[in-house]
């Protein structure tokens, strides 16, 4: 079942990636709960890197 499901994981992150060319995966590991308070700094710098390879551009007028 868990092999199973990594499969699944991993097809989907495949898709994912090739709907977003340049997207990246980050790997944590616990569940839903311990995810979100262990592993809160990790998320926030996953967001900060992901808006740091944003290029802004100029509004046209």
């Amino acid at each position: 079942m868990c092999f199973r499901m990594m499969v699944t994981y991993q097809s989907t992150l495949l898709e994912l990636q090739k709907a977003w060319p340049g997207s990246e995966v980050r790997w944590v590991t616990g569940g839903h709960v311990s995810l979100f308070l262990l592993h809160n700094d990790e998320f926030r710098k996953a967001i900060v890197d992901g808006l740091n390879r944003i290029e802004l551009k100029e509004p046209s007028l």
